[in-house]
């Protein structure tokens, strides 16, 4: 049976929702695989830390012109 994934006691806000940032990553890494699931939004977002181990994900909009 496979083991389940342990978490680190880091959370991402984003999207109205919070991600558990697995053992074996950092908040930085785990971006990187929230921009797989979100290419659009998470890409290009600023990570920002919000308290001990709490993070928010805000997206950067550029302005046309």
């Amino acid at each position: 049976m496979p083991e389940s994934t342990q978490n680190t006691d880091m959370v991402i806000k984003f999207k109205s929702k919070q991600f558990h940032v697995p053992e074996g990553f950092t908040a930085e890494e785990y971006v990187e695989s929230l921009a797989m699931i979100y290419p659009q939004e998470a890409a290009n977002a600023k990570l920002i830390e919000e308290s001990d181990g709490v993070f928010v994900l805000k997206p950067l909009y550029h302005e046309k012109g």
